[in-house]
């Protein structure tokens, strides 16, 4: 889960640098000190800033939506990240290898020391790690899809390198400035 995790996260830091005029060293540096929430935030006012409310993606429907989707799975992806990583786990038993007991251990002034325990099915994790897979996924088509359809070559997954900054930042002015049209 976690490397899945990892993977929507540099999704996110994808399309942030997709939004942007800067260089990718640049982006990264600013990303660096982002929590994940922050990312998914700066991810979603980077996009309202620079579509309408009303653009649409072919095959893909009203950007709004769209990208109200995918904050929403990023959300649901992290508590539940959270919640995996910050419990203590027991791998399978001799009698049921498939199972892991997950530990749940907190202290809180008002509600005091508590403490749960429930077995998981390994099934279970790979249906999280699933979604965490398929949400990377989304994130980089709909990226992919705002860069060819609003000429951000720049955010296409290899093409930092390659692509001229100056070239990068007329080519996205011409695209805001259409959009403000």
């Amino acid at each position: 889960m976690l490397v899945a995790f990892q993977a929507v996260e540099s999704a996110i830091e994808r399309m942030i640098f997709s939004c942007m005029t800067s260089s990718y060293s640049h982006v990264g540096i600013l990303m660096s000190e982002l929590s994940f929430k922050g990312k998914v935030n700066v991810m979603g006012s980077l996009i309202k800033d620079l579509h309408t409310e009303d653009q649409e993606l072919k095959d893909i429907g009203n950007i709004y939506a769209k990208l109200g989707g995918i904050i929403k799975n990023c959300h649901q992806c992290e508590s539940r990240r959270n919640q995996l990583i910050h419990s203590s786990w027991v791998p399978g038993f001799k009698s049921a290898p498939e199972l892991m007991m997950r530990i749940k251990k907190s202290a809180k002034s008002k509600k005091g020391y508590a403490y749960s325990v429930e077995c998981i099915d390994s099934g279970e994790l790979d249906s999280d790690i699933n979604f965490a897979n398929n949400l990377s996924e989304e994130i980089h088509e709909f990226c992919f899809k705002l860069c060819t359809m609003f000429d951000r070559v720049h955010g296409i997954a290899g093409m930092e390198e390659f692509a001229d900054h100056s070239l990068l930042c007329a080519t996205i002015h011409r695209s805001a400035i259409s959009k403000n049209k």
